[in-house]
């Protein structure tokens, strides 16, 4: 069963970066596009920080989850928590 459920979280990944990857390609200005998913990103993150105390528990701050939610934007943070929760497990 947790196979399947890794299994999942690894396809929703990959189609999650191909729809980024096209919305770049496409969008008119790319860099806005980047500017706006990093920023939403960061700020899903924070808002998860302040949040996720209450619900379960929180993300950590540090290089690689700040990374990763500006890369990826809010894909990138939803990835954290499922996998937070998959290692809580």
């Amino acid at each position: 069963m947790l196979e399947a459920v890794k299994m999942l979280l690894l396809v929703g990944i990959g189609i999650g970066c191909l729809l980024l990857l096209v919305k770049f390609i496409k969008g008119k200005s790319p860099k806005k596009v980047f500017l706006w998913s990093c920023l939403s990103g960061v700020a899903a993150l924070f808002v998860l920080g302040v949040v996720g105390e209450n619900l379960l528990s929180p993300l950590p701050l540090n290089p690689y989850t700040l990374g990763t939610a500006t890369v990826l934007g809010i894909p990138g943070v939803i990835l954290l928590t499922l996998i937070k929760i998959i290692w809580q497990l």
